[in-house]
Order: structure tokens, then sequence, then C-alpha cells
């Protein structure tokens, strides 16, 4: 089983940021490795989890082909459904918290 959480703009807002400025706060975290132009996974040792930067319609969907966007207005992470939670939430955290975004899992929806 995966566990979905997503890290949207406030809900009044519709932003868009700039994509390098993320990477760039991601690659400092040494509990993930980057995957490809817009996505990270974890770090050797650390729990499996998966993290794309998209751009999502006004409908709310997303796709990524792990192509560079220059700019994004959400971030979607999967994790495993385990024990591991704390992981996940705290990165996830520490992501919305840089962008001062709010973060969604699959249990607010």
């Amino acid at each position: 089983m995966y566990w979905y959480i997503s890290i949207l703009p406030p809900a009044a807002q519709s932003t868009l940021c700039d994509t390098a400025l993320l990477i760039g706060f991601l690659e400092g975290q040494p509990q993930l490795r980057r995957r490809n132009a817009v996505s990270f996974g974890s770090a050797d040792g650390q729990p499996w989890i998966d993290i794309t930067i998209v751009k999502g319609t006004a409908e709310s969907n997303w796709s990524s082909n792990g192509t560079f966007i220059s700019q994004f207005n959400r971030v979607e992470i999967v994790c495993t459904d385990d024990e591991r939670q704390e992981f996940y939430v705290e990165i996830s955290t520490k992501i919305a918290d840089f962008l001062q975004w709010r973060l969604v899992t699959q249990d607010d929806v």
C-alpha cells in the first residue's frame, strides 16, 4: 500500500514557483537523492519515497514525464504506508515550510 501527500499553495492562491529554487532546497536534504530533472527519491538507507515537482491544471490534474519545468504549483509525494510515516511527515513538512504552502494527505480529502 502507498500513502500520498500533496504540497499545495494556500487555498486562496494560484501560485507558480521557480522550480530551480525548490530543486536547490531538495538537493540540500541529505535524506534525498535526485532521480531526474523534477523528481527525488530516498538516499541509501532511508525509507522509500518518491517526490515529484509538477504543474497541476485548474481541475487538479497533473502528470510528469521527468522533463524539467521552469515553474510548478504542487509537489506530489508517494510513500509506503508503514511504520515509517514519521520520516515522510518530516520531509514533507520541511518542503511545505520552505514553500510556505500547505500539506494535504489522502486522509484530508
